[in-house]
Order: C-alpha cells, then structure tokens, then sequence
C-alpha cells in the first residue's frame, strides 16, 4: 500500500470531444451547417455536467445551470445530405423496421453512447450525417458484435482490413471495437472508397461488397452501355438489400411518426471523455472509481481482452463525461494499488495447477484471464498476468477473445478390467483410446479377464512415439506445441501509428493518496473533405506509416458475411 507521502506522481491524458473545450481551436472551416435551432455552444452549454474546467474553456458545473443541449436527432437530420435511394427494398425495409419498435428501441438505446462522437467526426470530415446510422445496419450498435466472417465492432472490420486501417489487434486488445479508433477507421475507409467511386451508394455498397467488386459491376455496366448507378448493378443478394436498410433507417429517422415510432431525444452534447494512464488499471476497479456500473464500463471500453488496462496496450480508458471530475478526484485519493493484477514471465513446461496454487487462484481464471486454450502445462515461454491479491476478479461481460497461449490439455490416468471376451481393440474403446496406445502402455502383459489395465488420457498421449512413455508409467506432456507470440510490454509495440495530431491543455489533481498530472487533448481537425465528388479520383498513394492506407486490391469480398453479427437485432 501507498501512503500519500511516497506515492509516485500519476500521470493522465484526456481526450474531450471539441466542444468541452471550445477555446482550444478555431471553429473548422467546410463544415456541414446546422440550423440556429441546433447550434450546439449556447451560453456555455456545451459542457456536459462534471466536465473538467478548463483555461480558457466551461467548466461541467457552470454549465449544470446554462440553457439544456438539444436533440442530437435533429443535428443529424440538418446534415443529411446523400441522395435518396427509391426502390421495392427500400420500402420493404421500412415496414419492416417499423413493425418491429422494440428492435428499433433497442438499437437507439444502444447508439446513446457512442451517436454524438460518431456525429462529431462525420461533420469534422464534411460527410454526409446520416453514415451514423450504420452501425444499426452493422451491428444494431452493439460493440461487442462478432461474425462469422470474424468481423468485429460497431463498424464489423474484418481483420485484415482492420490492420490495414492501424487498428491494432493484440493480445491486450483489438480496436475493431474500440469506439474511437474504429470510427475513426471506418469513416476513413468510407472516405477512401467515396472518392474512389464518386457516390456513396457506391461507397456504401463497397463497403458490404467491397471497393473492387463494385467497379467492376460498374465496369461491366458501362461496356454494355447500361447505367452505373446502384439500382443498376448485379451484385449478391445481401449487397442488394444493404443499402436500402440505410436508407430505410435513414426515411424513419427523418420522420419517425409517419412510420407509427416515436424517437426518444438523445442530449446533443459529449458523452464520454478518455482517460490515457501512466498506470495499470483494473476494469472493474475502474468502474468503481468512475462511480458506474461495470456494464456500462465495458459498454466504452469494449475493445480491451484482458481484465487491466495496461500502458503497454497504449489505450486510454473511455470514462462518461458528466463522471471525468469525479474519476479523477477518486483516483488521486485511492489509497490502495489501481490493479490487483501481476505481470508474470511462466516457462515453457510450468503447468497451470502449479501456477494456481502458487498465486492462489484456479486454472480456469489463469486461462480466462489470460486466453490461454488446454489447462496442462505450458507450450512456450510466456509473459502473463497472475494475481497480486485476493481482488483480482475477471469482470463479468468482458469479451472473450479467442486464445493465444497454448498450453498441453491436463493429463489423467484411467484404467479398466478385462472382461472375459475382452479383445484389446473392445478394451481400448471402453477406455477412448487406441488400441496400438493401449498395447504399448501395458507392453509386456498379456490380455486376461480380471487384471486391469492403464491408459492416458491429455497431453500427448495419443501419439505413438514409443520413446515418449515407459511401460506403464505416465506420457511426457513436455512435448513442442505451437510457439506463441509472447506478451510485449513495451508501448511501442502497441502504438497508433494513425492519429491525428492533437491540442492539448494541462491539468492537476491532488488527493490524498497521489497527484494526478491531466492533459486535456482534443483531435486536431482533418483536412475537410467535400460530401459529393463529380469526378472519380484515383485512389490514394500511402505516403508514409502515419497515412492511412488504401484498401488491398485483393478486398472484394471484404465486407462479405459480416451481416451475421452476433447479437444484432437490425437484420430481417
């Protein structure tokens, strides 16, 4: 434990939405309008409740007594600017969304979180308002959507587009569902393929289909002299149907009575804030400090495997707005460790069990903490996270990555007697294994009624090396399996070569435990790109590491199958 005197200086990096800091930056240029209704900024109300005061900037408790934030719904609507699709799925779409409310429900509910940011970044890029509404199209807005294409997120990046677009995808974490890097991918990637088309039902088509199929079906369409447009094109059946559950979604959110619904308001203001740690964290102790539920937590943090947010993985934590002042104030007088989570170097051949007794724990919180697949002894050399002390928990809703450390499955002994008929190949399947197995681990006996005989199961005990087990004695369980990728505890490993540039503001806490050294940081504008292109470009160069990439050639089914996301609620 650390007293307030020796605790080390703990440092933090706050990433608010632009309007928390209003003097932070100049006002972008090529920005969508919004009607004065909508304008968001009045009298200091930009801030949510509990914001951090900032030099020059509102604080959250000024702004509990300024005029309310409006609807966010009616900032989307005023920057909807894509060109209507009309066609027979457009409308079948639409009565069927709106003969399923709940459905409809939900996914708004969902979307609360994460609809404002999603909204700020499309009008910082000049795009089209109403691309917020994929994710209901994507996922139904739930984060920890997974489909059987292993398409992942609120914006289901298949992985190697993912890692194409800088989205990390490690053992600590996959930022194809962290909330602000896969937006930012995402709405970079629908960019990318806008300007490689010159129309976003194209663009959007792509990002279903994929950038190459679709110019080809243009192609195709223009040698036979056909029209290009999407209603146009042959393209699979869910591509067909893709674009118009947007537009369908799109129709209801522009007039939500006409389809017999009723939107409730959304606040057009931030909803979360993010926390960047020189300190390991627990999740759950996290949510404590954050005075909120653990659900919610890991509602904005849904991209993290592990149960500590590491500095290694080089993410910040996503903490809701209205609770920054509060988290930041309970972090500096929290007395005890931040993690009840250890890092430990195991060696190739150290078994679980060993390791569960050592650290106090049970081989099935080692391996769901970890990922680690088999519950015997180790395969390699692997970095891992241990108890510190009896708090160390697994939170409940954390996401369950699939596993990355192998170890051998646990090696029992089992044994049977013969009876009389028996053969050794009966015998063998009484015990599940086969019978060459059996022979040699009983080597020397002869098959009688009565006498029993051992055999293994685990481990490598099906193998038929004989120089791996002596007569009736136990299988090595030492033998070579996949060599894993250890853990890298170094943050360059984990950095995000594709951030923007950020302004930043410096602030502090003192508690009694520790002083919290903040840096306010907002994202630079990007350059403002226009909603509409006559022209198709060609696609763009990558410049160097930070520049965000273009799409493989090799994409045209990059989207394919990721409408069978689990959990989604917004197919039919």
């Amino acid at each position: 434990m650390r007293s307030g005197l020796t605790a080390p200086l703990l440092a933090l990096t706050l990433a608010l939405p632009a309007f928390f800091a209003p003097a932070l930056a100049a006002p972008e240029s090529g920005r969508l309008e919004r009607p004065a209704s909508a304008e968001h900024g009045k009298a200091g109300g930009n801030s949510a409740p509990g914001a951090a005061s900032l030099p020059g900037g509102t604080s959250g408790r000024e702004a509990d007594q300024a005029e309310p934030a409006g609807d966010l719904w009616d900032r989307m609507r005023a920057g909807f600017a894509m060109p209507d699709l009309v066609s027979p799925q457009v409308a079948d779409r639409q009565a069927w969304y709106a003969a399923r409310p709940q459905q409809i429900k939900l996914m708004v509910e969902r979307s609360r979180r994460y609809l404002y940011h999603i909204v700020e970044e499309l009008e910082r890029r000049g795009m089209p308002t109403e691309l917020a509404l994929l994710p209901m199209v994507e996922s139904a807005f739930n984060p920890m959507a997974y489909s059987s294409a292993k398409a992942s997120g609120l914006w289901q990046f298949i992985p190697s587009t993912g890692r194409q677009f800088r989205l990390d995808q490690n053992w600590w974490l996959d930022e194809r569902r962290d909330i602000v890097a896969s937006t930012s991918a995402a709405l970079e990637y629908l960019r990318t393929i806008h300007d490689m088309h010159g129309d976003w039902h194209l663009a959007l088509a792509s990002y279903n289909w994929g950038e190459n199929a679709v110019a080809r079906a243009v192609e195709r369409n223009r040698r036979q002299g056909l029209p290009t447009d999407f209603n146009s094109l042959q393209m699979p059946a869910e591509t067909r149907w893709y674009v118009p559950k947007l537009q369908a979604l799109k129709n209801i959110i522009l007039d939500p009575a006409a389809a017999g619904l009723q939107l409730d308001p959304i606040p057009d203001a931030p909803y979360f804030a993010t926390v960047q740690l020189n300190r390991d964290i627990d999740l759950g102790l996290a949510a404590q400090l954050a005075e909120m539920p653990l659900a919610d937590l890991i509602a904005l943090n849904p991209a993290h495997n592990r149960p500590m947010v590491a500095t290694a993985s080089d993410t910040p934590l996503v903490i809701p707005a209205e609770k920054l002042e509060l988290f930041l104030d309970n972090v500096a007088n929290y007395e005890k460790p931040l993690t009840a989570w250890q890092k430990y170097s195991a060696r190739r051949g150290e078994k679980l069990t060993d390791l569960a007794a050592r650290f106090n724990t049970t081989v099935q919180t080692l391996r769901a903490a970890n990922g680690i697949a088999g519950s015997g002894q180790l395969r390699a050399d692997v970095e891992m996270l241990v108890p510190a002390n009896a708090q160390a928990q697994i939170p409940e809703g954390l996401f369950k990555a699939a596993a990355t450390i192998s170890a051998e499955p646990e090696v029992v002994k089992v044994s049977a007697v013969a009876q009389k008929g028996d053969t050794w190949a009966s015998l063998a399947a009484r015990l599940g294994v086969r019978s060459a197995d059996l022979r040699r681990w009983n080597a020397g006996l002869a098959l009688l009624p009565g006498r029993t005989y051992i055999a293994w199961h685990g481990g490598s005990a099906g193998q038929t090396d004989p120089q791996k087990y002596a007569s009736n004695g136990p299988p090595s369980a030492a033998s070579p399996g996949l060599v894993q990728t250890a853990l890298s505890a170094g943050p360059a490993a984990f950095a995000h070569s594709g951030q923007r540039p950020t302004q930043t503001r410096e602030i502090q806490r003192t508690g009694a435990a520790r002083t919290v050294q903040a840096t306010v940081t907002r994202p630079a504008p990007p350059q403002p790109a226009p909603v509409a292109k006559a022209a198709t470009p060609s696609r763009p160069e990558t410049a160097s590491k930070s520049a965000v990439p273009a799409p493989s050639p090799n994409t045209s089914s990059t989207r394919k199958g990721n409408n069978q996301a689990a959990g989604r609620a917004s197919q039919g």
